[in-house]
């Protein structure tokens, strides 16, 4: 600072006080920066490299083969390929399961892993958000990174379904076909949330999860299967979430034969409804009564 700023021998305190904040308030930007952070977290993003590398796996697992399908498809859209078969959409989301299984069992235990052991679920609820808006904007981000490997590769087939002419009728189908890939996505994408994050919120330890989402996966269904088929009681496959969530398309797209189809539409959205409402209870009771440290 200059000398001559104080050549009068004057010196002044400015104090103006405690002023309150009168800028827009949006209520709407905790949950958004959560949702987020979340995805970014789940998808290894602004982390070392290694915790980026299955999560990249399972995304080009998934998309891969849609990619290659809307490359052959513009190639040979003049017809030079007549043979091109491509897949149903609900056949294309049971091919890709192994994708989706490694996504659901890595992502929600690390977006929500860590945050009760490390005292940051703490600084999360110090802020105007509470825990149902935690928990819920925490799910938002696990089903929009299982989302996009759900309905995005089905987005790209109706694209190469489209180049290859062989898409929708009219502008109305093509909608309502649109509006399918999305729902089945969304669907699928919700009931494995919900189980995820239950056990992620019920354990509170990410290496647990993971290997109790993967026993649910593989072990459960097994058993699952057994018991069907030992008594023919298609009811028991209920207990397995894989048969649950990948009857889903076939039943949103109407299709009669999927990878996982052998659930009746009445079957699988009771089973849709069951695996949501109890495993949201369960994330939902045990979030509610976790004593947090601020």
């Amino acid at each position: 600072m200059s000398e001559d700023v104080f050549a009068g021998g004057e010196a002044r305190i400015l104090d103006r006080g405690f002023r309150h904040y009168d800028g827009v308030r949006l209520r709407s930007q905790p949950p958004r920066t959560v949702v987020v952070h979340g995805i970014q977290r789940g998808l290894g993003f602004r982390r070392r490299s290694s915790a980026k590398v299955l999560p990249f796996i399972g995304v080009a697992v998934a998309f891969l083969p849609a990619i290659v399908m809307v490359a052959m498809a513009t190639m040979f859209r003049s017809g030079g390929l007549s043979e091109l078969v491509l897949p149903t959409y609900s056949d294309y989301v049971g091919s890709i399961a192994l994708a989706i299984i490694l996504l659901t069992a890595l992502v929600a235990p690390e977006v929500y892993g860590n945050d009760q052991r490390t005292g940051m679920l703490g600084i999360y609820l110090a802020s105007p958000l509470t825990r149902d808006g935690y928990l819920l904007s925490k799910a938002v981000s696990v089903a929009s990174i299982l989302g996009i490997v759900t309905a995005g590769p089905q987005l790209l087939i109706l694209v190469a379904s489209t180049i290859q002419g062989v898409g929708p009728d009219g502008p109305l189908d093509w909608l309502v076909l649109l509006l399918r890939i999305l729902a089945s996505g969304v669907a699928v994408s919700v009931v494995l949330t919900a189980m995820s994050v239950a056990v992620t919120v019920a354990t509170n330890n990410k290496g647990i999860a993971i290997a109790i989402i993967v026993v649910i996966f593989l072990v459960v269904t097994g058993i699952a299967a057994g018991l069907a088929e030992v008594t023919d009681v298609e009811a028991w496959k209920l207990l397995s979430l894989l048969d649950v969530a990948f009857s889903l398309p076939p039943a949103i797209h109407g299709d009669a034969s999927g990878d996982a189809g052998n659930l009746s539409s009445p079957m699988t959205w009771t089973g849709f409804a069951a695996w949501v409402l109890v495993c949201g209870t369960i994330a939902w009771y045990r979030l509610r009564h976790l004593e947090v440290t601020r």
